[in-house]
């Protein structure tokens, strides 16, 4: 008997706690409830907000080092490797195409000036000035550096829109949809960010030129949380008019680390001359 009195006590005790902490744990799921309506209140009508986390976001990330799966497709040729890849923003790159063995297949890098390439299997070094044309000719992909740093890490090439020119939408209980115009009319669509309401991540990026047609397409998807920074390991480039298409799949990836101002450029080996791309990308043997 005294050990069912002892049992009948002890279950008057729990009963009260359970019930207690029930009752903290739904208040604070619908503060959480609340706090995040008011977020999404917020950017609805300011959609400048959106914008400026966006921004945030992408000047959170400075530097990027680790081992990729790269595949580029063009109608000319196509580019698959695993890179030891490292970018620091703004427009700095370099990518190392690793061979099967692990020995260097190819180097490229790029920085506020150049753009080079190195094939050691081939004896050639190619350099150019840095400029979209360069870029697509060496690797495939006709964007800008400073463009293609920021898609690697997660962010989308935002400038500074008007207010005016700014939409957000509510298309899922997921999603943010961020539509920025050409004009204040917004007659004519200029982009479109599906943007992720947890993590105000970029999930999807549409890019339009002033006729309606679809210039950039960027998928950003398998995000994981590392060092606090929530990153897309998989990216997904595509541009229609070109008919190219780009595909990066971190394996092995670590943020803001330091990484010495040598690394983005290099020079030809001993007895390896350089061949100069114009701005045009046409061949020619001095510097321009």
């Amino acid at each position: 008997m005294p050990s069912r009195s002892l049992f009948q006590s002890w279950t008057c005790c729990l009963i009260p706690a359970v019930l207690a902490l029930l009752f903290l744990n739904s208040c604070a799921t619908l503060q959480a409830a609340k706090k995040a309506e008011e977020r999404e209140r917020q950017f609805l009508q300011h959609p400048e907000q959106l914008v400026e986390q966006l921004h945030l976001l992408s000047t959170s990330i400075h530097t990027l080092r680790g081992i990729a799966d790269v595949d580029i497709d063009t109608p000319q040729d196509s580019f698959h490797a695993r890179t030891a890849l490292v970018l620091r923003t703004p427009g700095f790159l370099r990518l190392e195409a690793l061979s099967p063995f692990g020995q260097t297949a190819l180097v490229f890098t790029a920085d506020a000036q150049y753009l080079s390439l190195y094939a050691p299997n081939e004896g050639k070094f190619y350099r150019g000035m840095a400029s979209p044309a360069t870029f697509s000719l060496l690797l495939g992909l006709p964007l800008d550096l400073s463009t293609t740093t920021r898609i690697l890490h997660g962010g989308v090439p935002l400038g500074n829109p008007e207010p005016a020119t700014l939409a957000v939408a509510s298309p899922t209980s997921q999603q943010f949809r961020l539509q920025v115009y050409f004009s204040p009319a917004r007659k004519a669509l200029y982009q479109e960010i599906w943007i992720d309401k947890a993590t105000l991540s970029p999930q999807r990026y549409l890019e339009y030129t002033p006729a309606g047609t679809l210039r950039l397409q960027i998928e950003y998807d398998r995000f994981q949380s590392i060092d606090n920074l929530y990153l897309p390991l998989l990216v997904t480039i595509q541009l229609p008019p070109e008919a190219v298409t780009a595909q990066i799949e971190w394996l092995r990836l670590r943020p803001n680390v330091e990484v010495p101002a040598d690394t983005f450029r290099i020079e030809p080996p001993p007895g390896v001359s350089i061949i100069w791309l114009s701005p045009e990308a046409h061949l020619f043997s001095s510097p321009p």
